[in-house]
């Protein structure tokens, strides 16, 4: 490689650095984001200690989330021990953030330092450029997730796998610092994330037996190189074995379903958390995941590639099939509990809705009715009603200007006062935006007088508050039009039902009484917000067709056969795994399995077509076609940064529990205190257990009814003097920290 050829690649390093950290600031404040991403850091953390585990608390509420083991004596992050111990650098120097924007930067040099050698120097500089646009590129820069370190190893084996067979194609000897790439790469790899690894290993192997066959290497040349890359891939296999055999007791138990057992390979009951009686996860099946791998997979990693076309998550659903989202309605919410009872209009992709009575009562969820609505055109205008009596609760619904009243459902208990009554709109992850409009909220009867009406001729009265307040609300002549964007992607009722009464916006007046009877004027529009979803979507065709390109292009050498191979094994290898996070969304994040093929493997392909169309383009001489691809390839940049926006709206609106509540405890200036969370699936990380529970400033206990992740319903006023006496205490629930009163 010249000179200049180099220091353009270093440039392009750099900017892919520079821009996985900026963006790393812009989305997420430099912080971890979700749950993986705590865990990473958490582990970070205890190996700047210089420790595995801590000694794992009785109480599971006090674990962060279940990213985490701590069932056997021992807490530690259930990941491997790679992006960890990468992060551990940026730890000791107080900047964790750094290391993944680095590595980003890094691994764009190597892996362009590759495809020059195997290449030329003009796909080298495409596929760098593809690199910088990349949302899953510099997207994934930007968390702090394990793929950014994965897939700077991999380019370090796949440049040590070229230099290899390079000299045994030269009827030379590889060199030692070969061998090392090679094995230690594919070593360093799989201690972050095997089954990647592993994808990229057995392609690598077969093209290692093409070489072997094809230039007919002496057994010295084969030998040395061999023999070093297997001592160092030796080293961290080794590592990641005594690794297991030190967390879980043996050294083939993979910590990352040592106590999830059912979050693995395979086919059959598969699901996140422990094997309890109370946990019942769906059947993971061959049929879902080939329909899966080509409705959602293929189409996600295209987006993420390079933001060409436009994809969300049941835009290639069958025809006909539809998901359904709550949409708003009428809510009771306890505020000695986390109890509710919810009157939901719910939506269907499609069109068509009706109105269910739901409920959660002591963790168990149930619904007690439903009524179809006779628009199927993705709208309703309703009134719904409640009507809550000593005995329970009956739900109506009926047309605007009726009187006759069709009943939904009756609910034979009651919710524990002080209830929370009011409107709600909810958020859901596949279409944005919905609306939702309420009118004239009635108060027929309040036996204890302290609900009242109110028309919201110029929005609600004073006497309302909000509950999460909504990213998009205001006055709508008369009434109260609630636009709900992309939010708290993972978590939508569509996924996770026992969460509907957490992360909706809710409009609520409370009250003491007992008997009450309330109705609500409703117009909702759930109609996809998006236009022309499959035009928008017809780009989504150019990174497979460009890749076909190069597979068939005269011009094609064995390495595009290997990068192919890559990408088939990571398709065919995460098809067994029972979860695939393109199904819930569209950022880099969703589709971060298939991350590294997609970076090392198919952008590079990409860039292959991408040459070999321009090769033919100056072949013909034609100037008419060169505007039309000038002006394509502006559109698609445009598109890019259509689609960069896009992701980062929900990136930065991705989980407020890390997003939020940190900031919250921070900028209040609190000290000393338990943060306590009902009902959540994740926590931040807090000073505990990195100081002793009596030191640490700020702890965070989650609790609620989560039998599957060993959480149980326990009395707030049961768990302070266990654990947290003479602390200051705060309840973060709605988007809210609110300090309780437990006379320290």
């Amino acid at each position: 490689m010249d000179r200049s050829t180099a220091r353009v690649i270093i440039f392009a390093g750099l900017l892919a650095a520079i821009s996985s950290a900026v963006l790393g600031w812009l989305w997420f404040g430099w912080s971890p984001f979700d749950t993986d991403t705590g865990s990473y850091l958490f582990q970070a953390k205890l190996f700047a200690r210089g420790l595995l585990s801590v000694p794992a608390p009785d109480d599971l509420g006090l674990i962060p989330s279940g990213s985490f083991n701590a069932v056997h004596g021992k807490w530690y992050a259930k990941s491997a021990w790679g992006n960890a111990l990468a992060l551990t650098a940026g730890v000791l120097v107080h900047a964790p953030w750094l290391v993944p924007a680095v590595e980003t930067g890094l691994a764009l040099i190597v892996l362009c330092v590759f495809v020059e050698r195997v290449f030329n120097r003009e796909t080298a500089f495409v596929t760098a450029a593809l690199l910088l646009i990349s949302p899953a590129m510099v997207g994934v820069g930007a968390t702090w997730a394990s793929e950014a370190t994965s897939r700077l190893a991999l380019a370090v084996y796949l440049l040590g796998l070229a230099d290899v067979v390079a000299a045994w194609q030269r009827r030379e000897s590889p060199t030692v610092v070969d061998g090392l790439m090679l094995g230690g790469g594919l070593g360093f790899a799989l201690c972050i994330r095997p089954l990647t690894a592993l994808a990229f290993a057995l392609p690598g192997a077969a093209f290692c037996g093409w070489a072997l066959a094809s230039a007919r290497p002496s057994v010295p040349q084969i030998v040395r190189p061999m023999a070093t890359a297997g001592a160092a891939f030796t080293v961290f296999v080794a590592s990641l074995l005594a690794y297991n055999a030190v967390l879980t007791g043996h050294a083939l138990t993979f910590t990352q379903n040592a106590e999830q057992t059912l979050n693995g390979l395979g086919f059959g009951p598969r699901g996140d958390g422990y094997d309890v009686p109370d946990f019942h996860p769906a059947a993971y099946t061959p049929r879902i995941a080939i329909s899966r791998t080509f409705r959602h997979t293929l189409p996600a990693v295209s987006f993420a590639a390079l933001g060409w076309g436009y994809y969300r998550p049941d835009l290639f659903n069958p025809v006909g099939a539809a998901l359904e989202s709550a949409v708003g309605g009428l809510s009771l919410t306890s505020q000695a509990r986390s109890d509710w009872v919810m009157l939901v209009v719910r939506g269907a992709s499609n069109g068509p809705g009706r109105v269910t009575l739901d409920s959660r009562h002591f963790g168990a969820l149930e619904s007690w009715g439903s009524v179809v609505l006779d628009r199927r055109d993705g709208t309703a205008d309703l009134r719904l009603r409640i009507a809550s009596a000593p005995e329970g609760y009956r739900a109506f619904v009926s047309a605007p200007n009726d009187s006759e009243w069709r009943a939904v459902g009756t609910i034979p208990w009651r919710l524990d006062e002080p209830i929370d009554v009011g409107p709600f709109a909810s958020r859901v992850s596949a279409r944005d935006p919905l609306s939702v409009t309420y009118r004239n909220f009635v108060v027929a009867k309040s036996d204890a007088g302290d609900l009242k009406s109110d028309g919201f001729a110029a929005g609600p009265g004073a006497w309302w508050r909000w509950s999460r307040e909504p990213i998009e609300w205001g006055g709508a002549s008369p009434g109260v039009r609630v636009v709900s964007n992309v939010h708290h992607s993972l978590h939508t009722d569509e996924l996770q039902p026992a969460l509907l009464g957490e992360y909706v916006n809710r409009l609520v007046q409370p009250t003491s009484g007992s008997t009450f009877d309330v109705a609500v004027d409703v117009s909702a529009d759930w109609r996809p917000g998006d236009r022309l979803p499959w035009l928008r979507a017809a780009p989504l065709l150019l990174v497979p067709l460009l890749v076909v390109v190069a597979l068939t292009d005269r011009w094609r050498n064995p390495y595009d056969w290997l990068l192919a191979g890559c990408i088939v094994a990571s398709l065919i290898g995460f098809g067994l795994f029972f979860f695939e996070g393109s199904t819930l969304g569209r950022t880099p994040t969703h589709s971060r399995y298939h991350n590294e093929a997609t970076v090392l493997a198919i952008l590079p392909l990409v860039a292959r077509g991408l040459v070999a169309v321009l090769r033919r383009v100056r072949d013909r001489h034609s100037r008419p076609l060169r505007f039309a691809l000038l002006a394509a390839a502006a559109l698609l940049c445009l598109n890019t940064v259509a689609s960069f926006a896009a992701i980062g709206r929900d990136y930065r609106n991705w989980n407020d529990v890390f997003q939020q509540l940190p900031r919250l405890v921070s900028q209040s200036g609190v000290h000393h205190a338990v943060v306590f969370l009902p009902n959540s699936h994740a926590a931040p990380i807090g000073d505990y257990p990195f100081e002793p529970l009596d030191r640490a400033d700020i702890v965070y206990y989650r609790f609620g009814a989560f039998p599957e992740w060993g959480l149980m319903e326990r009395p707030l006023r049961d768990v302070y003097p266990a654990y947290f006496q003479g602390r200051r205490a705060f309840l973060y629930e709605h988007e809210e920290l609110r300090e309780l009163d437990v006379g320290r």
